[in-house]
């Protein structure tokens, strides 16, 4: 066997290596904090308590005392699941953006000039509360437009976050929870 593919293998790892070091991982940190940024797209701590409106409706649940669990706070009397705030409040935690579509200009065509549902989200460590405006879903009705209070950038979530509010409005009506007949 002839020692010449040793040698090349070896010539090609000593001319290789520096490069990956020196120009490529750069380029792989840079991708990872680009992705970092998006994950963490409201950067929020933690979730102490949510708003949500929807024409004339708002409903406020927050962490309970002992913060393990949340509690429906307005309106009075109103009872929406546990798991079904839970699920919420990690969206928020979770959230990223699916795509940015405008970084200004005219909201209403995205359903914003007038919200379907404004969230304001509560978090520790942060003086005021995130507030989100949620507009139409996007023609192939696999996202929503979304727009953060201060940025002029419309976007698009996941239809969960759009999924979760209508029921957590559901259980509000009382449309949910009912025995069927």
């Amino acid at each position: 066997m002839s020692p010449r593919p040793a040698i090349l293998f070896s010539a090609l790892l000593v001319v290789l290596l520096p490069y990956y070091f020196y120009i490529d991982s750069a380029k792989v940190h840079e991708i990872q904090v680009a992705d970092q940024k998006q994950a963490n797209l409201l950067d929020l701590n933690g979730v102490e308590g949510i708003t949500l409106s929807r024409s004339k409706q708002t409903i406020h649940f927050q962490k309970t005392a002992d913060g393990k669990l949340f509690e429906v706070t307005a309106p009075s009397g109103a009872f929406v699941p546990q798991d079904l705030m839970t699920a919420l409040s990690g969206l928020f935690l979770k959230t990223e953006e699916v795509e940015i579509v405008a970084d200004s200009g005219d909201s209403s065509q995205y359903g914003l000039e007038h919200p379907v549902t404004v969230a304001e989200v509560t978090s520790p460590g942060r003086a005021a509360p995130v507030r989100i405006s949620f507009g139409s879903e996007n023609p192939t009705h696999t996202a929503i437009y979304a727009k953060l209070d201060g940025s002029p950038k419309i976007f698009l979530l996941g239809l969960d976050m759009k999924y979760y509010q209508d029921l957590i409005f559901e259980w509000l009506e009382g449309k949910q929870g009912k025995p069927k007949a």
